[in-house]
Order: C-alpha cells, then structure tokens, then sequence
C-alpha cells in the first residue's frame, strides 16, 4: 500500500522493537573509540590561506573566524586593485609564473586556487570553454 494511508482491516502483527536510549548508544560509541595520535588533535589557531588566480578573492568574503590570509596573485590589474584595497592580505603578487613569486610566498595551511573567470562571465566574450 502506498503513502501513509492504512487499511481499516489490515491489523498490525508483532510489537516494534524497544528502543535504544540515544544516550547509551553514545556511550558505548565513545567508550569503544581509539584514542586520536596527539598531530591529528587541532587544527593551528589561526589557519593561512593562499590565493592564486584570487580575481576578488571570492573566498575572503566567505570564510570567516581564525584565518588569515596571507597571500594572493593576480594578473588582472583591477582585481589586484581591488584586493589590495578591500581585503587584509599581508602580500600581494601579480604573476604565479615569475620567479619571485616561487622565492617570496608566504607559508601557507591552505591553497586555493581557482580559474580564469572571464570567458564565463557576462564581462567577458561568453565563449565558455571555447575561449581561448
């Protein structure tokens, strides 16, 4: 029979199983768990974010609490422009491909990486993965 409707004459047959208070299945859970190897217990305080082919450093304005981020490259003047006046990063590079930038980058937890945005954006030719 579909859906919750039931039929008068159908009667149930048995009792359902008791159930497990949540509690006691959270104890036997906890009390059979290894002990985690103390470089696995916390992340740093504060984690440090690099940003290469940052545009407008999308995941600035996403993510919030115990990070910093610590550098971003950009090739776009503009979006540089505008990292570098909107957004607390300690560096600012403009090309990941210069050698300066493999000397100079901070140390980093976390890399985030994206990529070029214009042939998908309205701003740009809307060629898609077609453009060039």
């Amino acid at each position: 029979m579909c859906g919750s409707v039931r039929s008068p004459t159908r009667k149930r047959r048995g009792t359902p199983p008791a159930k497990q208070s949540p509690n006691k299945k959270v104890k036997a859970a906890a009390s059979s768990a290894k002990p985690v190897p103390p470089q696995y217990m916390a992340l740093p305080i504060v984690l440090r974010i690099g940003s290469m082919c940052s545009g407008m450093l999308s995941e600035y304005w996403a993510l919030s609490g115990n990070v910093k981020h610590v550098f971003a490259a950009e090739k776009d003047p503009h979006a540089r422009a505008f990292i570098q006046t909107n957004c607390d990063v300690e560096k600012v590079f403009e090309d990941v491909t210069d050698t300066s930038f493999k000397k100079q980058v901070p140390n980093h937890d976390v890399l985030i990486a994206g990529f070029p945005c214009q042939p998908f954006s309205p701003n740009g030719k809307n060629l898609g993965t077609d453009d060039e």
